[in-house]
């Protein structure tokens, strides 16, 4: 797998092949804004088309934060019934078919347990079942924990839809989760396309501006080139 910092460079050399001179004034950081735009793309159309997706578009916060809080959504007027939420919001999710692209949560261990995702709209439905399970959904962009035990920290996977957001997250040993030099979160047919999308985006966009500033340039001189005529023939009259 490639990483992002690859990706960037992958982008930038087509387009220095291509004779695009003005490409050095692109930030890395506004290519690698694009990149995650077409990744985003890729994967929604994919799973729109009922493919499954490759476990190498998932990225995994291993350790999110779990605090203990009020049920009542009114500051000030406690319901004095307890539930567990992240301390931190969730990074967002591609969205598709309705869907949240979650693909698991659990305890921060390998076959730790498990929570079962339920919509929050279908909470006061579940929560009334005989089979109690722990449970876990959304809202506000916080996790919470719905009849579940309570833990100091929570494993979130999911298909995100910005990867560079989890570089403000930390795994368990306090490194970031993700950064340009580890591997970019996408299977490996979809690079070419991606690069190819965000090359031509930035050639359209460069090509563009050159036309604008090139027809602006020669409005400019032809206004200037008729003020000019315009006086001197105002200057030549006068003086007949």
């Amino acid at each position: 797998m490639a990483t992002q910092r690859e990706l960037i460079y992958s982008v930038k050399n087509i387009l220095r092949g291509g004779q695009i001179t003005d490409d050095d004034s692109i930030t890395d950081r506004q290519v690698a804004f694009l990149i995650d735009a077409a990744r985003a793309t890729l994967l929604r159309q994919q799973y729109n088309k009922g493919q499954n997706l490759s476990d190498n578009n998932i990225q995994t916060v291993p350790c999110m934060g779990v605090e203990q809080v009020d049920t009542s959504l009114m500051p000030g007027f406690p319901s004095n019934c307890i539930v567990y939420k992240t301390s931190n919001p969730l990074p967002k999710p591609i969205e598709s078919k309705g869907k949240d692209l979650i693909t698991g949560i659990s305890a921060p261990i390998i076959g730790g347990l498990t929570y079962e995702y339920i919509p929050y709209a279908r909470l006061p439905y579940a929560t009334f079942t005989r089979f109690k399970r722990p449970m876990v959904t959304i809202f506000n962009r916080y996790l919470y924990l719905i009849d579940a035990p309570y833990t100091l920290n929570i494993a979130v996977s999911g298909v995100f839809e910005n990867p560079n957001e989890l570089s403000e997250y930390n795994d368990c040993e306090g490194q970031p989760c993700f950064d340009w030099d580890t591997d970019y979160p996408m299977s490996s047919h979809l690079v070419e396309a991606a690069v190819k999308m965000v090359a031509d985006m930035l050639t359209f966009s460069i090509r563009t501006l050159a036309d604008r500033t090139n027809t602006g340039a020669h409005e400019l001189e032809s206004q200037l080139n008729s003020n000019i005529g315009g006086k001197f023939g105002s200057a030549q009259s006068s003086s007949k």
